[in-house]
């Protein structure tokens, strides 16, 4: 059986939109693919801020913890 046997007896419609899905197809791989490695990018620049971020908030809390005893020992 050919390939394209599949076909006979629906509209030519049904075959067109067949090959168009399978000429776009390529492209759309190819833009998953941008878009996950932009989402890793962007997951990782993500996970340093966060972490940036955690850091500052334990020092922050070090300084106030230092300050506050600071004053009670004055």
């Amino acid at each position: 059986m050919e390939r394209d046997d599949i076909f006979v007896g629906l509209p030519f419609s049904v075959k067109a939109k067949y090959d168009d899905f399978k000429r776009e197809i390529p492209k759309v791989e190819e833009y998953l693919e941008r878009i996950s490695k932009i989402h890793d990018a962007n997951k990782k620049k993500l996970d340093d801020v966060t972490g940036m971020l955690s850091k500052m908030n334990n020092d922050v809390k070090k300084l106030f913890l230092d300050i506050s005893g600071n004053v009670k020992n004055k």
